[in-house]
């Protein structure tokens, strides 16, 4: 199973970003997952998938299916 990294941009000055690996190969599932992990988002944010991550790297991180991380201080490479 292959999974995404999502960014979440706020507004502002400067814009706040977090970043999220999911475990969840469908990108529309994806965000959803987050922005309830989140407990919603605004609608002024922006949330993302910005690329794809593999079975490998969500097994080093131990994310099962349709779990999700911040990984913002330490994101994946691949």
């Amino acid at each position: 199973m292959n999974g995404w990294m999502v960014r979440v941009t706020v507004p502002g000055e400067p814009p706040s970003v977090r970043f999220f690996a999911v475990a969840e190969g469908e990108p529309k599932r994806a965000l959803f997952l987050v922005n309830t992990a989140i407990n919603g988002s605004p609608p002024r944010d922006r949330i993302e998938t910005v690329k794809e991550l593999s079975s490998a790297t969500l097994e080093g991180m131990g994310l099962k299916s349709d779990e999700v991380r911040d990984v913002t201080s330490n994101p994946p490479d691949h």
